[in-house]
């Protein structure tokens, strides 16, 4: 770690103090909202998994990685060792993560600029908006930033003392860094062709070796599970083809759902079926478009750009500003008005920091440009969104930093030509940078029907129904808004409403099986057997792996007196929700109506193992009494 003067150490901790009240402050009024414990979209998906993965399935679902597994471990090992308090916790364990990047950061503006250059960059950096909320986030980002910092802060320090061990750390955080997100290889790739260059050849083995030897494992699991090769994840190809092919800004715009699935299940029906094979279906076809479009793909390069460069945090499954309504704070540290702050003014002075760095720069390695040239073009090559751009904001802060102590001094010390041309040169990047506005709250659909499903999660049918209905207001067309708001309507008891909508659901997406699910408990509530029977029949047609689907049809059958069948559908339903206690009981009624009290026994001891209820118990007691085993009977009998 590099020397730090005192005076340095000083502002270091005083900045980190500020940054730990800030985030604390903002992790008390985020807690307010309805997003803090029902995480939607990639934040919910890392979870599941990672809530798997720490109930001791430390290989994962029995697939390739869909998504780079680390931050899905990371947050599995915050959910095993504290299972009550995850969601508090894996904040607060990301903010440490923030805070250590904030000292990562004055070290690696110390190194490439000065201490005043890395002072102002720590000011900016710690109270940036942006970074605040993805901190608290259900996201790789805390994860990425520090491992990229930690990797630049390595690189540096390899360079100057030019050790075995300094390299092999530069690998081995490369290796951590790829397998959080691989947008990082690209930097490696130009960092290694500047060593080759400076004929480096050792130096290039002794990072290149960790490498291997962190992305291997992850590899031999992949293959474990299909014989397909997938290095790492298996969704590069498709995000490649979301941002290479035509129209893309309404790809990527495309909310979880109907049309979602429709993309995803496109290599299926094609006939491609491991992961491997549904990735480079994807590669191919935008490899086919770019070939075929070649000057639409150099402008959509160039928009990409643009969009980059635009102070608006684009939105990618998530509103960065819907936020604001919890928190005062956010409000004042992140808005978009005439000029979007903060990164609307980030933006302009990084290109002029860019421009004026490179001009005089005189270092042999140029670090930092290479890894935000790089990067940028990584993100780029796929599309753009301001979660993705997290990772190289705080060195755009550095060059930031640097471009607006470039133009005090050219104000102040420069000639009257010079003065004039930077501020002509910075309003108009301003003006460039500010051009796009962020779409308003109001009309964002997919926001309402998060947030009616975070409703219908917590049990809050009416508020449900509210933001369901308006986010079908906003998107007459949005299927799984109208399934919510079916959901709503029967939890409501108003099963006539819920019978309407539920049906125009199913029509407008005739291959969802929880609607079908949806319809069969309907007609149930209204003793229409026949039809009950029949949705139910469809629904596990359509999705035999349904655990719900399994188990309401068992129930199903249970009541209409079909016990033999209905114990066949409850024990799959427990293979598919082997954590529900409820289901297991029930598996064990159908079992015992049947007369098969070996079989419901062991059902009833795993809804006991599970609960510990008095219900489980009193069966329990009531087959060992039948089984003439009076003291086991009378143990759970009290």
């Amino acid at each position: 770690m590099l020397k730090i003067q005192r005076s340095g150490f000083y502002f270091l901790f005083l900045i980190v103090a500020i940054g730990l009240i800030l985030r604390l402050l903002y992790l008390w009024e985020y807690s307010h909202s309805p997003f803090f414990n029902s995480p939607i979209v990639d934040a919910n998906s890392f979870l599941k998994q990672a809530l798997f993965i720490s109930e001791g399935n430390w290989l994962g679902h029995p697939e390739p990685f869909w998504q780079p597994p680390l931050y899905i471990y990371f947050l599995a090992f915050i959910c095993w060792f504290f299972p009550d308090d995850y969601f508090v916790m894996i904040r607060l364990i990301q903010m440490v993560l923030g805070l250590l990047s904030i000292s990562l950061l004055f070290h690696i503006a110390r190194h490439h600029f000065d201490t005043k250059t890395a002072k102002c960059a720590l000011v900016i950096y710690s109270t940036c908006g942006s970074i605040l909320y993805f901190e608290l986030e259900l996201l790789a980002v805390s994860l990425e930033i520090f491992l990229n910092l930690l990797l630049l802060l390595t690189i540096m320090r390899a360079i100057r003392i030019n050790s075995n061990i300094s390299w092999l750390i530069v690998g081995m955080v490369s290796g951590f860094s790829l397998l959080t997100r691989p947008n990082i290889l690209l930097f490696l790739v130009a960092f290694s062709l500047l060593l080759l260059s400076k004929r480096y050849w050792k130096q290039i083995l002794l990072i290149t070796l960790p490498v291997i030897v962190c992305i291997i494992p992850v590899s031999i699991r992949n293959y474990s599970m299909e014989t397909d090769p997938v290095l790492i994840s298996s969704n590069g190809g498709i995000n490649f083809f979301i941002g290479n092919s035509e129209n893309y800004q309404e790809k990527v715009s495309i909310r979880p759902g109907m049309h979602w699935n429709e993309l995803v299940n496109e290599p299926s029906l094609k006939g491609y079926t491991t992961a491997a094979d549904k990735s480079n279906y994807f590669l191919r076809k935008s490899f086919n478009y770019i070939q075929e479009n070649k000057l639409q793909y150099l402008y959509s390069l160039g928009e990409k750009f643009f969009l980059f460069w635009n102070g608006i945090e684009i939105k990618r499954n998530t509103n960065i500003y819907y936020s604001r309504t919890h928190s005062q704070l956010l409000s004042i540290l992140l808005w978009e008005k005439y000029i979007s702050f903060p990164f609307g003014i980030i933006a302009p002075l990084a290109l002029l920091g860019i421009g004026a760095t490179w001009r005089h720069y005189k270092q042999p390695f140029p670090i930092l440009h290479i890894y935000t040239a790089s990067y940028i073009t990584s993100i780029l090559l796929f599309f753009v969104t301001s979660r993705y751009r997290m990772p190289v904001l705080p060195i755009i802060v550095c060059f930031s930093a640097f471009g607006g102590q470039f133009i005090f001094y050219q104000l102040f010390h420069g000639t009257t030509k010079n003065k004039f041309k930077i501020v002509i040169i910075f309003f108009g990047l301003l003006i460039a940078c500010n051009w796009n506005k962020a779409p308003q709250l109001d009309t964002d659909a997919q926001l309402y029907f998060d947030l009616g499903e975070v409703a219908l999660r917590d049990k809050q049918y009416e508020l449900s129904e509210k933001h369901s209905r308006h986010a079908l207001l906003l998107d007459p067309h949005y299927n799984y808004a109208r399934h919510n708001l079916a959901v709503s309507l029967f939890h409501q008891n108003r099963m006539e409403d819920a019978l309407e909508v539920a049906k125009q659901s199913a029509i407008e997406n005739t291959k969802r099986a929880d609607t079908q699910l949806l319809l069969a408990r309907i007609y149930q509530f209204q003793k229409r057997n026949k039809l009950a029977k029949k949705h139910f029949k469809q629904s596990l047609d359509r999705n035999s792996k349904s655990g719900m689907a399994q188990y309401y049809y068992g129930r199903f059958l249970y009541k209409t007196g079909d016990f033999s069948t209905a114990a066949i559908h409850l024990t799959k339903a427990t293979q598919f929700l082997p954590n529900d206690p409820w289901i297991y009981y029930d598996a064990g009624r159908a079992f015992h109506r049947n007369n098969n009290l070996d079989k419901a026994l062991s059902c009833y001891e795993s809804s006991w193992n599970i609960s510990r209820s008095s219900i489980a118990a009193n069966a329990m007691g009531t087959i060992y009494l039948q089984q003439g085993r009076f003291k086991k009977a009378r143990f759970f009998f009290e």
